[in-house]
């Protein structure tokens, strides 16, 4: 059994809950309990080599999507997926890594988790893993933190915080808070998610924290945008574009968001 030694300053924060109160989101809130037993063949590893030559590796996805679609609103979020904005996300802090030393990390839609397996990596203390999916924290991102690690995964898993959930569930903030940094991507593809995105950032963020955003400029379909995001968040965020990807068909970038 593991603990999650984690300071409770704030008074409406529990990061020692274990058992969450009964929701009414279709999608349980469930804090997970890391099981390191899973084997892992050679054949089910990809690798990822950043730009400043870290290389990262995940596992290949085969029992962690049900559906044959690589995105299903409201029942699978695509966390399965390793995301181009997520790369390009890890591209930025390979770059500056002093900004993950000593932080309370939050890995918000983490999916793969490689953002925040990638923060571990640069010295953060804490790190929260968040994703709508169980399943995609049970059967992959529990596997991608033991192949980074390998031999000391199981001291890892000492300082992370494993939750699965519904960003519109009340009870998500008190597992949640307070990270001093939170990293996301891919998660403004859907416009009619942004008031509770928001919302959940106001409620959880600390006092001087910063959100990094990697998006695509625009969603087709669904609405989504890098614009029509600021514009929502203006009243509660100020935003920096920081980082510019334009060689592709639909053009990525990362947003720092930072309250007024």
């Amino acid at each position: 059994m593991f603990k999650f030694n984690f300071e409770n300053s704030e008074s409406e924060c529990n990061w020692n809950a274990k058992k969450p109160e009964k929701s009414t989101c279709m999608v349980p809130l469930i804090v997970h309990t890391p099981h390191m037993h899973s084997k892992i063949e050679n054949d089910d590893v990809s690798s990822l080599k950043l730009k400043e030559g870290q290389e990262m590796f995940f596992f290949k996805n085969k029992d962690c999507n049900d559906y044959k679609f690589s995105l299903l609103p409201n029942v699978y979020e695509g966390g399965c997926e390793l995301w181009e904005s997520t790369v390009d996300l890890l591209n930025f802090l390979s770059r500056n890594r002093k900004l993950m030393e000593n932080q309370t990390v939050l890995d918000l839609g983490c999916g793969s988790g490689l953002l925040g397996i990638f923060a571990l990596q640069m010295g953060a203390e804490k790190v929260i893993f968040q994703d709508f999916n169980a399943k995609v924290i049970e059967n992959y991102l529990f596997k991608n933190i033991k192949m980074n690690f390998s031999l000391d995964f199981a001291q890892k898993f000492e300082r992370c915080k494993f939750v699965s959930g519904d960003w519109n569930d009340a009870n998500l903030v008190h597992q949640l808070c307070k990270p001093t940094i939170i990293l996301s991507s891919e998660t403004l593809y859907d416009i009619s998610s942004y008031d509770a995105l928001i919302c959940l950032f106001e409620k959880i963020l600390a006092l001087g924290g910063k959100v990094f955003l990697a998006s695509k400029l625009y969603y087709f379909g669904v609405g989504g945008s890098v614009d029509a995001f600021i514009e929502r968040s203006s009243s509660i965020f100020s935003s920096e574009i920081i980082y510019t990807v334009s060689d592709c068909g639909v053009g990525r970038r990362i947003l720092l968001l930072q309250r007024k």
